[in-house]
């Protein structure tokens, strides 16, 4: 069973699906707590990821999980549109951080600056 798991914020927008469960970890100090205070899961079901064997030497299994199946952030594209950036007072092209296709907010761009020529 692979599990999608959606932490604050992202939780919110889901948590009053059927389909979506809330998620608790055990804590054994008040230092620990691995999911945050508002975690929902879902199971996935086996047409929404593909795994592969030699997959392992490139990505740990929840960062393959997380770049295969469609995320709820970005909806698998892997990059948002019109991200307001505080700092710079701008709209920009910026990675998805939930499911992390690109390592980069430029890797992003690039990519979708390729998309478009």
């Amino acid at each position: 069973m692979i599990l999608e798991v959606k932490q604050f914020p992202e939780s919110q927008e889901v948590m009053d699906n059927p389909d979506w469960f809330f998620l608790m970890a055990q804590r054994t100090d008040s230092d620990s707590d691995p999911i945050g205070d508002s975690a929902y899961a879902r199971v996935l079901d086996e047409s929404e990821y593909v795994l592969l064997k030699d997959i392992k030497e490139k990505y740990t299994f929840s960062e393959y999980v997380n770049l295969y199946s469609s995320c709820g952030m970005c909806g698998g594209k892997g990059y948002l549109t019109d991200v307001y950036d505080t700092e710079a007072e701008e709209t920009q092209i910026q990675r998805c951080d939930s499911c992390k296709q690109f390592e980069s907010d430029k890797q992003a761009r690039e990519h979708v600056e390729r998309e478009v020529e």
